[in-house]
């Protein structure tokens, strides 16, 4: 079985139907000629977004080759399109040099890969080619696990069969690049592939041993304790030897125990590194020319009266200047989040930071005329930045009340659960929808409806939220419903 699979992974089987979207005549031809119909692809074009799309939904391609920049409906609005469709297909994303920000769309978007143009002919092949084994060995392992739940599930009754199939499972897993743990419902480990071995340093006998005994990382441990209490999938972001982020995701798995699966994400880490890096750089050196803007418009009227038309015009002129402000204080104020600078982490009392917020924002509250739900209770000491806390509980409860009826509720309500402050800010406002719910704690990303439209917003504020939190060691998860409302909830360590 594994020699057989290891084939599999090596080689793609030719006659895949490859569909290559781009509105260049020439690029296509050459694609379709000397890249795939050489290598005895099938293949299909499409000269634009709107054709392509059609085409992907009528045809259902094993592989898209997307170009990004195309006329009426381009790469990502086309991307978009499938997401919104709860359409999966494997994308190749083709795209010039100096767009790599629309790359790390792209990816959130669920593309494969990518090819900067212009390319060397080499270069796509390889790229299909590894799309296609990839395709083909997630579906692998999809599989290989659905059957390992099935043979641990018989293990009582035929442990020696089981066990001559775990060994063939286990030596397929060996060749997965993802680390795989699988764990009892004591969380006693069953299986433990090679590079979970080498990713955490375990030693080769580690099956039938408890994981929060022999895994040393603390936030692997954290997340065994939580997916007890939760009895949920959980997933978090992980750095493992101070040089390789994975992205963790632990399951329960009825009547077998929990499945942590770790992908290692370092590279798109880095690609969001240098895009934080660009905004935060471009937006320092725009601080400049709008202080020098915004000061020769306050000149204005000093060297003249102004009629009433042109003193509408300034006006809209120092609004805008404000709004752009604003913005670049916020990137600027993520950037420093991110890179850990001005936490000033030191014991405080959660509680009083949630009702100094609280008194700040009553009059608004009555303004609109909402019901403010809060009862202060004492809780355990955490170690935390005063400044950065209020500002996480400033935007939640901001949000809440912007996305709120008049006549509605808002509330706060303060927990404690094994070791940590839980934080939660409800509301019964207008909800989000559920294809949005993924993605509002991604940088920029606003919620676009009828109902949000004359809202103004940057869509950083729950980014801030999350990265503040994240700092904090702790997480951030939102549940809601549309027309119902939401309920943002937060959780912190305590301090032992």
């Amino acid at each position: 079985v594994a020699a057989e699979w290891n084939q599999t992974r090596g080689s793609v089987v030719a006659g895949e139907r490859i569909l290559v979207i781009d509105d260049s005549p020439d690029i296509v031809d050459m694609i379709q000629t000397l890249v795939l119909e050489s290598e005895g692809y099938e293949v299909l074009t499409a000269t634009g977004g709107e054709e392509g799309l059609e085409m992907i939904l009528a045809e259902n391609p094993d592989l898209v080759i997307l170009d990004e920049r195309m006329p009426r409906m381009n790469g990502l609005e086309v991307l978009e399109a499938l997401r919104d469709k709860k359409v999966e297909v494997p994308v190749i994303f083709c795209t010039v040099h100096g767009s790599e920000d629309l790359v790390i769309q792209a990816f959130r978007l669920g593309v494969r890969d990518y090819v900067m143009k212009p390319f060397e002919l080499d270069e796509m092949k390889d790229a299909v080619t590894q799309a296609l084994a990839d395709v083909e060995s997630h579906r692998e392992e999809e599989a290989l696990v659905a059957q390992l739940q099935q043979q641990v599930q018989q293990m009582d009754e035929v442990c020696k069969q089981a066990e001559k199939e775990r060994s063939k499972l286990e030596a397929v897993l060996q060749e997965t690049g993802e680390v795989i743990i699988v764990l009892d419902p004591d969380q006693q480990i069953l299986l433990c592939n090679s590079m979970a071995r080498i990713v955490l340093g375990l030693s080769a006998d580690v099956e039938g041993k408890v994981a929060s005994d022999v895994i040393e990382h603390g936030a692997l441990k954290e997340l065994f304790v939580s997916v007890v209490r939760a009895n949920r999938t959980l997933r978090t972001e992980l750095t493992v030897n101070d040089d390789k982020t994975f992205n963790a995701q632990i399951s329960p798995i009825e009547d077998v125990g929990y499945v942590l699966l770790m992908q290692d994400i370092t590279h798109f880490k880095e690609l969001d590194r240098v895009k934080s890096e660009f905004v935060s750089t471009v937006s320092h050196d725009l601080r400049t020319p709008l202080t020098t803007i915004q000061g020769y418009v306050g000149l204005l009227e000093t060297v003249g009266e102004l009629n009433d038309e042109q003193l509408e015009f300034v006006g809209r002129i120092r609004t805008s200047i404000a709004d752009i402000t604003e913005l670049i204080g916020e990137l600027l104020d993520l950037g420093r989040i991110e890179a850990g600078y001005d936490l000033g982490m030191e014991p405080l009392h959660v509680e009083s930071i949630i009702a100094a917020v609280v008194d700040e924002v009553r009059p608004e509250v009555e303004e609109k005329g909402l019901d403010l739900k809060w009862k202060r209770r004492p809780l355990p000491l955490v170690r935390g930045s005063p400044a950065r806390l209020r500002q996480v509980v400033e935007n939640l409860l901001h949000n809440a009340i912007t996305y709120t009826d008049e006549g509605g509720w808002v509330s706060v309500e303060l927990d404690e659960d094994e070791g940590h402050i839980v934080v939660r800010v409800a509301d019964n406002g207008i909800g989000i929808p559920w294809a949005d719910q993924p993605y509002i704690f991604e940088r920029f990303y606003r919620v676009e409806t009828a109902q949000t439209q004359e809202i103004k917003g940057a869509g950083l504020g729950l980014t801030i939220v999350r990265s503040v939190v994240e700092k904090h060691g702790g997480r951030v998860w939102v549940e809601s419903r549309p027309g119902v409302g939401s309920v943002f909830t937060f959780v912190l360590p305590t301090m032992e």
